[in-house]
């Protein structure tokens, strides 16, 4: 990793005179952190054994902060008598590895461990006949010292689980263990700063200024990624855009700094909240899984320091050193709830007939007379969900022959939609398209992933209007003859 620069840790705040004409810029430097989440083991008891899945612990979804995690083991191994067996659920946010490392006290000698555990990674899509999941890497710890690991691929929206099971020991009944769950690596731009009105940090709207965060480093000694961002606060006080641009011009001529697209907001706005995450957009509403700041970080952007100016400096339109006058840390230390809407069974027919020519305008009238009318969209913080069968009458379909399924959407006020559509079997293909009311084409996700998904804000610009009708089509492209069982999550955002 690259080493995090100590100058980084510093918070420049600068701003030219107001309230005359030109921009009033203040420029906010400080570093995004990601700690860790620290967990425990759940209910563990004769009558609610965690050995069995049902009775799991749930942790926190694999994301970009490492998870930290104690329990406890009630009784050790025999020959004859197996240990404890604790079990762990967590899905995944994003793909990479999934590296869990077992660490407890134990004494070594003669090249053997006093206590001894197993531990044992499962992926949920590797099943055995009675549909339970097997294990995929075992990796026992005698001779380790008290310290093993062991890790496997795991993808985005797929379900994992983690078996610790107590050995055997010589030295004690029960013993207290612990165990990491690494973070997946962030890469640059991945995570976001913004500037924003508003206090509250799940508000997320309105933003005065944002920043993308660099130079993502890990800090082994407190289990924490660390990356700097840069803010131009911007705000126009003259009327003439015309005028204001060359102002910005002349601003990038002197100091070599390009400034970002200009936000306008009151001149009355004095205070900025700064709160970070892994957002797809800085105005639209945190969806769930997304990691964020649970409190926001005030700066003070009123331009009243004691010398009249924000921390105290006058820089203008020209080159010049602002004053350093405090530290901002930005901590990235909570992620959204999943919390479900409503969830919808498909029900036949609700097919239409479509052809390769699919991008060629459909009947709107044959759309609404086919559709399964889905309930009103939740709205932003909710995911709905749409459980169906795609049923092929051979192999191959490539869309002109079987089922092709079409689904009725409406939203109570003006939103972005995002749509994932999933299914068990990468050998198949499944592909999503999205009409509008008129028949044509809006947006689609028709490539070889799995999930396929699209976003009508972020990847086709539009939001979705109240009191319109929208039609999303499920359909098969490849994958043997046969039924096979798919969901679709939606989630909403702001305009």
């Amino acid at each position: 990793m690259r080493p995090l620069p100590v100058a980084s840790l510093l918070v420049v705040l600068a701003a030219c005179p107001g309230p005359e004409q030109g921009l009033d810029k203040t420029v906010i430097r400080g570093v995004l952190e990601i700690p860790p989440w620290s967990g425990v083991e759940g209910a563990d008891s004769d009558e609610a054994d965690n050995a069995e899945w049902i009775h799991a612990t749930l942790l926190e979804p694999l994301t970009w902060r490492q998870m930290d995690v104690t329990g406890h083991s009630r009784t050790f191994g025999t020959v004859v008598q197996p240990g404890d067996i604790d079990r762990y659920t967590l899905g995944a946010q994003g793909s990479g590895t999934l590296e869990v490392t077992l660490s407890f006290a134990t004494t070594f000698t003669d090249d053997t461990d006093a206590t001894t555990y197993t531990l044992e990674l499962y992926d949920f899509s590797f099943t055995d006949e009675e549909g339970e999941p097997t294990v995929v890497v075992s990796q026992g710890s005698d001779g380790t010292h008290g310290l093993v690991s062991a890790s496997i691929p795991a993808s985005k929206g797929g379900t994992y689980g983690i078996g610790i099971v107590a050995g055997r020991s010589t030295e004690a009944e029960s013993g207290d263990y612990r165990f990491t769950v690494a973070s997946l690596p962030p890469s640059d731009d991945q995570f976001t700063v913004g500037a924003y009105r508003e206090e509250d940090p799940t508000a997320h709207t309105a933003p005065v200024g944002g920043a993308s965060v660099h130079r993502l480093a890990w800090d082994a000694e407190r289990a924490t990624w660390r990356g700097t961002f840069e803010i131009l606060y911007v705000r126009e006080v003259i009327p003439d855009t015309a005028e204001m641009q060359q102002q910005a011009s002349r601003f990038e001529g002197d100091t070599g700094v390009t400034l970002p697209p200009i936000w306008t907001t009151r001149e009355d706005v004095e205070t900025a909240y700064l709160a970070g995450g892994n957002f797809s957009t800085l105005n639209a509403s945190i969806a769930s899984g997304t990691l964020y700041s649970a409190t926001s970080v005030a700066v003070d952007t009123s331009g009243h320091g004691e010398d009249g100016f924000v921390g105290g400096w006058t820089v203008g339109l020209s080159a010049g050193q602002p004053r350093v006058t405090s530290d901002i840390v930005v901590v990235v230390d909570a992620i959204r709830p999943r919390v479900v809407g409503w969830e919808h069974t498909e029900s036949e027919p609700n097919d239409v007939p479509l052809t390769l020519e699919v991008y060629s305008p459909l009947d709107p009238t044959t759309l609404e007379k086919v559709a399964n009318a889905l309930p009103t969209a939740s709205g932003p913080g909710f995911v709905d969900i749409v459980h169906g069968v795609q049923s092929y009458p051979i192999d191959d379909p490539a869309w002109g022959d079987g089922d092709i399924d079409v689904f009725r959407i409406t939203v109570p006020e003006t939103m972005g939609l995002s749509a994932t559509t999933g299914w068990a079997d990468d050998g198949d293909d499944l592909d999503v398209l999205f009409y509008g009311p008129e028949g044509a084409l809006y947006a689609y996700a028709a490539g070889l992933s799995n999930p396929e998904i699209f976003s009508t804000q972020a990847d086709f610009g539009f939001s979705l209007d109240p009191e319109t009708a929208y039609y999303l089509v499920v359909l098969g492209y490849a994958g043997p003859a046969g039924d096979r069982d798919y969901t679709v999550e939606f989630e909403y955002a702001a305009p």
